[in-house]
């Protein structure tokens, strides 16, 4: 399998920053010594690329909101045992913003599925020129 030449060009960074912007394929061509159809290639699978950090970033970010539960309810029983209802309380507060902050961090990953999905079905349509 061939190497795509966008990945190993020494400007593939501000390559990327330029499709993620939606500057036309050809200005990125130019601009940057390549083939249209190289850029073109090349933006089919960065896609690919980019969902996978998406998904690491969200896995990591879940794993920590996870730990952050953990220790919100270890100092709600703490605070219960002892019998201090204000600790309680911010406790059972703490622990609920944990579990808004993972709904939230779940819809924005459905929402990015959706969306790519909806660009690779334009895409196959040919509508996305």
């Amino acid at each position: 399998m061939r190497t795509c030449t966008v990945c190993a060009h020494p400007r593939r960074a501000e390559v990327d920053a330029a499709i993620l912007a939606r500057v036309a394929m050809r200005r990125i061509a130019r601009d940057f010594g390549l083939s249209e159809a190289a850029v073109r290639r090349h933006k089919a699978h960065i896609g690919a690329s980019l969902a996978h950090q998406d998904e690491v970033t969200t896995a990591r970010l879940l794993a920590d909101l996870r730990d952050l539960q953990a220790k919100a309810q270890s100092l709600l029983a703490r605070a219960e045992a002892e019998g201090d209802l204000r600790g309680a309380l911010a406790g059972v507060r703490e622990t609920r913003e944990v579990v808004l902050a993972v709904q939230k961090l779940i819809e924005a990953g459905d929402l990015t599925k959706r969306v790519a999905e909806l660009e690779r079905i334009v895409q196959e349509r040919g509508m996305g020129k």
